[in-house]
């Protein structure tokens, strides 16, 4: 049975890259089964010149879980339409890349729409290290246009726990529902965010900036190659659907 290509199996490969170890067989056993660890060994391939995983039934079932550039305008026209925690919840996944509990999680004070940064702290993401992702253009108007009313709710979720934050499996359910009504299928949070890896990727966007943009572990632990252009980094978020 082929190996799970996971984030220990990314990094036990990146191990013997390091030393100089060789890792063509062991590469040649691994089939990949989420975004994640594939973006992470497209990065480990442009650094030591791996060989491509071949595709499998698995490889391509994965490729299907995200959406195609030509579905996004129907799916944000939909979301705009929808207005509310459903429209802003599609944008933050799909133009952020953030996930369920995250988008649940971000307060106003990681928001600062001057400099079009968002900042995530630790203690919200899930690899419990601090992430920067810039703001595109249309999910700023959201957040513009939600600014002014914040209130006294930490969050920019808004939601009907106790803190006025929101539960993320409710929210996750609540835009299957209304994406089921209004399109006629279910779009999903986690689709969205797959989406935004793809697409990026498939825009030519380097892999290690994707996988910092999107808290990939792999290129978080060697941030320093965050530093070879951020120029690179900073306009990656444009290359999505206007």
């Amino acid at each position: 049975m082929p190996q799970v290509l996971d984030f220990a199996a990314v990094d036990d490969i990146a191990l013997a890259a390091e030393r100089g170890k060789p890792i063509t067989d062991f590469v040649r056993t691994v089939e990949p089964q989420r975004i994640g660890p594939l973006v992470e060994y497209s990065f480990l391939r442009e650094q030591y010149g791996l060989p491509a995983l071949s595709t499998s039934p698995l490889a391509e079932s994965m490729v299907q879980r995200r959406l195609a550039v030509e579905q996004m305008p129907e799916v944000l026209d939909a979301a705009s339409k929808a207005g509310g925690n459903v429209h802003l919840a599609i944008a933050m996944a799909y133009y952020a890349g953030l996930r369920r509990s995250e988008i649940t999680r971000l307060a106003w004070e990681h928001v600062d729409l001057e400099a079009n940064l968002l900042t995530l702290p630790e203690e919200v993401t899930k690899t419990w290290r601090t992430r920067k992702v810039s703001i595109h253009p249309r999910l700023k108007a959201i957040l513009l246009s939600l600014h002014g009313n914040r209130g006294t709710v930490r969050t920019v979720m808004r939601g009907n726990r106790a803190d006025g934050s929101c539960d993320p499996d409710k929210l996750g359910k609540a835009v299957d529902r209304e994406m089921q009504v209004r399109i006629g299928w279910r779009v999903g949070l986690q689709r969205l965010r797959r989406s935004f890896v793809t697409h990026l990727l498939n825009k030519g966007v380097p892999a290690w900036v994707v996988a910092l943009l999107a808290g990939h572990s792999l290129a978080i632990q060697q941030n320093c190659y965050a530093e070879r252009d951020g120029g690179k980094f900073a306009d990656a978020i444009n290359f999505l659907v206007a």
